[in-house]
């Protein structure tokens, strides 16, 4: 988000692995072949660490939960995560 230096970042449960779900070293069967969860949430930090190394603060919002809210409940998380982030909250990274 412009002005804030802020990503959010959507995660699908099953192509991210939500932990929630998912066990440590679990395999999921992607169209490639099969995958170690581990291994994706290995790309997930790399990715975040990335975005933080720039300098920017992450959001990361899970599906399964996405989906259980309102959408007055979505905006209102979206809108104090903003509002956190651009008041120069200590932690770069915020996961819901």
């Amino acid at each position: 988000i412009l002005g804030a230096d802020l990503i959010i970042e959507v995660n699908g449960d099953f192509w991210h692995a939500n932990p929630m779900l998912f066990e440590p070293g679990q395999r999921l069967n992607f169209p490639g072949g099969e995958v170690l969860v581990d291994d994706l949430w290995k790309k997930d930090e790399l990715k975040l660490s990335l975005v933080h190394d720039h300098g920017l603060r992450s959001l990361t919002l899970w599906e399964g939960d996405m989906k259980r809210m309102s959408d007055l409940q979505l905006a209102t998380i979206l809108v104090e995560s903003i509002g956190g982030f651009q008041a120069g909250a200590n932690d770069s990274s915020t996961m819901i």
